[in-house]
């Protein structure tokens, strides 16, 4: 889940809050792993590092295969 920039750190912290309840509850989980999914939790710090790698990740795959958005 996103927010847009500048959105209260205070909003924040609650939607990471009910997201993480959501996806720990029983009911989703047994949802998620019937279509072999797995729910992970995180801080907005951990979500925003992950992002910030997974974007590093990929942007070096597209210049290794000269992909561009046209």
């Amino acid at each position: 889940m996103f927010a847009p920039a500048g959105t209260p750190e205070r909003h924040v912290e609650r939607l990471n809050r009910e997201i993480n309840d959501i996806a720990a509850a029983p009911e989703m989980r047994t949802l998620l792993e019937a279509d072999g999914m797995t729910a992970v939790t995180m801080t907005p710090a951990a979500f925003a590092a992950r992002i910030k790698t997974e974007l590093a990740q990929w942007k070096q795959i597209a210049n290794a295969r000269r992909i561009s958005v046209e």
